[in-house]
């Protein structure tokens, strides 16, 4: 079954030697679609993401792939597998295959959405949040009058992130820190200023497992609260995250510095301050930092 041959090479970390195989199996397999059922193909879909980009001969099936994605009535674990997916592989589908496909999947998704996991959920919000993006990163490289509003202005696309967001919301209590973590982030760069998941975290985040948060979880939450534009009490949910934060050695500069300047524009300077000491004292190993990441660490430290 070649659903599963893909999804052993993806789950095990052979993605090269799963490149292989989908471009030697490719054309043969393109003619075979119409037997794959609903779960083969967001198996399918869900490989050839975490494998990346295919070669040409894949690239092809992709995009066979793509357009038999748009007559399958996927279960929730399924239409999140394959949004994922989507956004994952965007840049190397056609535009055109990009916009069938989400038109397919956003009725679908609103008429499951209530079903969803918290890991389906997030992951939803998360692609929709990054297929935002490319489209509107789109419209500007055509250089269009009108630029794209991405998503959300999609027939139905505004309902459905406050739908999924909403289904988050009711299953905080089963949620992780990268479920959360990702729909924050989503939410806050798509501009969302309905939905219910945003006050809900603010409003019980002693309830939430912010002891099992990871560095990256704990940046992308405080990118997010400084991007919310909310009038909502953040105080007390950023000391949280900033003391669950302070734990931490093992810092990426990316993730060290969003925190740090996040604290600081959220008021939590003093705070930001502990996670300093994740800094190296090895002024060779500081100087593979960038110029934007120092300079963070400098206006924080002279507030």
């Amino acid at each position: 079954d070649f659903s599963q041959v893909c999804w052993a090479f993806a789950s095990s970390g052979r993605h090269m030697d799963g490149r292989q195989v989908i471009e030697s199996l490719a054309q043969h397999q393109s003619t075979t679609l119409q037997s794959y059922s609903d779960h083969d193909v967001a198996t399918t879909i869900w490989a050839v993401a975490t494998m990346s980009c295919p070669g040409p001969q894949g690239s092809g099936f992709l995009e066979r792939l793509m357009e038999a994605a748009c007559e399958k009535d996927f279960a929730p674990q399924g239409l999140s597998m394959t949004f994922w997916g989507l956004a994952t592989l965007a840049p190397s589908i056609r535009p055109e295959t990009v916009e069938q496909l989400l038109a397919a999947l956003v009725p679908k998704v609103l008429q499951h959405a209530g079903n969803l996991a918290p890991q389906g959920a997030s992951n939803i919000l998360w692609a929709l949040a990054t297929l935002n993006l490319r489209m509107k990163a789109t419209t500007l490289e055509a250089q269009q009058e009108e630029p794209s509003h991405g998503v959300i202005a999609l027939d139905e696309g505004l309902r459905l992130v406050e739908a999924v967001s909403y289904s988050l919301a009711q299953q905080l209590q089963e949620s992780n820190g990268q479920d959360i973590a990702n729909a924050l982030w989503a939410l806050a760069n798509m501009g969302i200023k309905t939905d219910v998941l945003f006050p809900k975290v603010c409003g019980c985040f002693q309830d939430l497992p912010i002891h099992s948060f990871s560095a990256q979880n704990c940046a992308n939450i405080l990118w997010a609260l400084v991007r919310q534009d909310r009038d909502l009490d953040l105080h007390d949910f950023a000391k949280a995250i900033a003391l669950r934060a302070a734990n931490f050695s093992d810092w990426d500069e990316q993730s060290l510095s969003i925190s740090v300047w996040a604290l600081a524009i959220l008021g939590q300077r003093t705070s930001s301050l502990p996670l300093l000491k994740a800094l190296t004292s090895d002024l060779e190993e500081l100087r593979k930092f960038s110029s934007e990441s120092l300079s963070v660490f400098a206006w924080t430290c002279g507030l």
